[in-house]
């Protein structure tokens, strides 16, 4: 299932800043980013349904082998969403150091020119590499229009997200609200079953999120949340999400001193791979889960004191 009624990234970001106001800086020059994410899949929606452009239905074979819904997807179709996705996500973007010198190529990239002569639109073929993580390819395109390739990527992820949640939200609407691949815990990967990624958080459920009448006395079932599509799925408490490994003692967890509002770090012994993870049965609030993981940076600190990996890279915790 997906995370019920959680509060919006504003009101998300104003508890965060309360609990840690040393990371305002940080939070409040993302939090327009984080929030872009749902306005434009909103936005989205339509534009794409209408080309139909929508997530395959499940293939319970292909679910089996653990292949992701979209894996081999060409992202034939998305041009046009890349487009308008790019046009709300690039002027947010664009204002870090890091990409303003890129700014007017970027620009330039997203809005394109039509495809001829059965050439490929280059943002579709930006679209699959990344979404494949296909670094080669990222290369490839970036040489040809000029860009560097780290900042394309990046850029590129940014903008595919939007793309890839809307699809979600449509196919979760699709399916009545529930996620298909939770039917009878068959997905068992530490990946997204819809994209591919790794997750950037976990939650464990408060009894009243459980949709099973049985658990909802205890609650606290484990979940993956995909900040690439937005995507939730069920994943056992014991397992590593990066290795699989169920060993005993080879699960951990740390937590700040003081207060921690249910935040934690799990982290694996056997591989040394971490994933913040938020338990909403110690937390007064159902908080917005892109917006908590970069609220949770403080202890992506201290994981890599701890030399431990993230089991997502992302922006802020690549330190």
């Amino acid at each position: 299932m997906s995370l019920p009624s959680s509060l919006s990234v504003s009101e998300t970001m104003k508890i965060l800043v309360e609990r840690r106001p040393v990371l305002e800086p940080v939070l409040r020059a993302f939090e327009p980013v984080i929030d872009a994410f749902g306005r434009l899949a909103g936005e989205l929606a339509g534009p794409l349904a209408a080309r139909g452009v929508a997530i395959p239905e499940l293939d319970l074979e292909r679910e089996a082998q653990g292949v992701s819904l979209l894996a081999g997807w060409d992202c034939a179709g998305t041009a046009d969403a890349l487009a308008q996705s790019a046009k709300g996500m690039l002027p947010l973007l664009v204002k870090t150091d890091a990409l303003k010198k890129s700014a007017g190529a970027l620009e330039d990239f997203f809005a394109g020119k039509p495809a001829c002569g059965g050439e490929r639109d280059a943002r579709e073929a930006l679209a699959q590499a990344v979404l494949s993580g296909d670094d080669d390819a990222v290369v490839a395109v970036a040489e040809k229009a000029g860009i560097d390739a780290e900042v394309l990527k990046f850029a590129g992820e940014m903008c595919l997200s939007p793309v890839l949640r809307a699809m979600v939200d449509g196919y979760v609407k699709a399916h009545d609200g529930k996620n298909p691949w939770d039917a009878g815990n068959r997905w068992q990967q530490g990946y997204c079953p819809v994209c591919g990624a790794f997750a950037t958080i976990a939650w464990l459920a408060r009894p009243s999120q459980e949709d099973n009448p049985f658990l909802q006395a205890g609650g606290g079932r484990r979940h993956l949340h995909c900040g690439a599509c937005g995507a939730d799925w069920l994943f056992k408490r014991i397992a590593c999400p990066s290795c699989g490994s169920e060993d005993k003692g080879s699960s951990n967890i740390f937590k700040q001193s003081g207060t921690s509002w249910g935040e934690r770090i799990d982290w694996c012994e056997k591989c040394k791979a971490y994933c913040p993870t938020i338990d909403f049965r110690e937390s007064e609030h159902v908080l917005d889960l892109d917006a908590l993981a970069l609220g949770m940076m403080h202890l992506d600190m201290i994981a890599h004191d701890k030399q431990l990996k993230p089991l997502k890279v992302s922006f802020w915790n690549a330190l």
